[in-house]
């Protein structure tokens, strides 16, 4: 991996500040985006999104970036821009859920154009920074976890062609957080909650009624049922297809199933 260029923004929206930080203070900068882009690259939690066009605020700064990749004076202008947008829609999100007691995730804003397998792609990722002394001279330190849990929310746009009318992005974010894609970003859902959904329960209730509808109709029935239950759990925040599955099957006594018949069906389901 190639990094092109780099930025680091501290994101303040309680005290409506922003703060610049220095990559090249950061040794392992280039590690910590490494694990994040693997991290994102490999997470079942990712949902594809696309522009609306290429003139959305956030868009058009990035795509000035990577047009003029060397003018780093234009990359500050558009960095701020986009982290002046960021802290307003923070503040806004901050004022709609405020009474509910929830908290936006503060954080910092990273910014990365590189170079991967001959394509060009940019992320933006809003993590949590960690402030630190030095135990060698005691001056004040910045950093990131290498915890991934401390990975709030990312973008990565696929950036082959410039001059494209559409550009596809892939959005990994902790929380069901709709100002970071929609408000932030201003992007585009490639498929919505209620066409997964329906895909999901859909492909999963095929796969049980052709293992176990006619040799173990109780035992699909159960599972079945149990399935519903969790997708239609209406305090549930966020959707786990793998933590369904593992919920469902873990400590579950089959009525007709044998212990391999259970096995692979869980490994199918998978």
């Amino acid at each position: 991996m190639e990094i092109i260029t780099q930025a680091v923004r501290v994101i303040d929206y309680e005290n409506d500040r922003i703060q610049k930080r220095n990559v090249n203070e950061m040794p392992k900068f280039r590690d910590y985006i490494e694990q994040l882009i693997g991290h994102v690259s490999n997470n079942v939690s990712i949902r594809e999104y696309h522009t609306q066009s290429t003139g959305t605020e956030v868009v058009a700064q990035i795509l000035e970036i990577a047009q003029s990749p060397e003018d780093t004076g234009l990359i500050e202008e558009k960095i701020d821009a986009i982290a002046g947008r960021l802290i307003r829609k923070e503040q806004e999100a901050q004022e709609r859920v405020g009474h509910m007691n929830i908290r936006v995730q503060k954080g910092s804003l990273l910014f990365v154009l590189f170079q991967e397998n001959q394509s060009r792609k940019c992320i933006l990722a809003k993590v949590e920074h960690t402030g630190f002394f030095d135990e060698a001279d005691y001056s004040e330190k910045f950093g990131f976890s290498k915890d991934t849990k401390k990975i709030w929310k990312t973008c990565i746009f696929n950036l082959d062609d410039l001059n494209a009318d559409q550009f596809q992005a892939k959005i990994y974010s902790n929380t069901v957080a709709k100002y970071w894609w929609f408000d932030f970003l201003e992007l585009v859902e490639c498929q919505n909650d209620r066409v997964n959904t329906y895909k999901t329960y859909d492909s999963v209730e095929k796969c049980l009624n052709r293992k176990l509808k006619k040799t173990a109709p109780y035992d699909n029935r159960v599972i079945q049922n149990a399935m519903y239950a969790y997708m239609n759990n209406a305090n549930r925040e966020m959707f786990d297809y793998d933590n369904m599955i593992e919920k469902i099957f873990t400590g579950y006594m089959p009525n007709d199933m044998t212990g391999e018949q259970k096995r692979e069906l869980h490994e199918r389901l998978n």
